[in-house]
C-alpha cells in the first residue's frame, strides 16, 4: 500500500514523451487530507472491484507521510 499512499499524498505526473509531450499531473493531497481520510480512500481503492486487499490504517499513512517530510 505504500506506493499508493505516496501517490495520494505527494501526487504524480505522467512522463512527457515525443509522441505524448503533455504531462498529466495529479496533485498531492497531503495538505488537504488527514491520515484517517487517506487511509479510507486507499482502502476503498484497494478493495474496490471485488479485490480482497487488506485495510489501510492511519498508522501506515502516518509512516509514509513522515517519509515524505524526511525526503522532500
Amino acid at each position: 500500500a505504500d506506493a499508493l499512499l505516496h501517490v495520494i499524498l505527494a501526487g504524480a505526473a505522467t512522463p512527457s514523451t515525443e509522441r505524448a509531450p503533455s504531462v498529466l499531473p495529479m496533485p498531492g493531497f497531503a495538505e488537504r487530507m488527514d491520515d484517517a481520510e487517506v487511509a479510507e480512500l486507499a482502502t476503498f481503492l484497494r478493495q474496490g472491484w471485488s479485490n480482497q486487499a487488506s485495510t489501510v490504517t492511519a498508522e501506515q499513512v502516518r509512516n509514509v507521510r513522515a517519509g515524505l517530510h524526511a525526503h522532500p
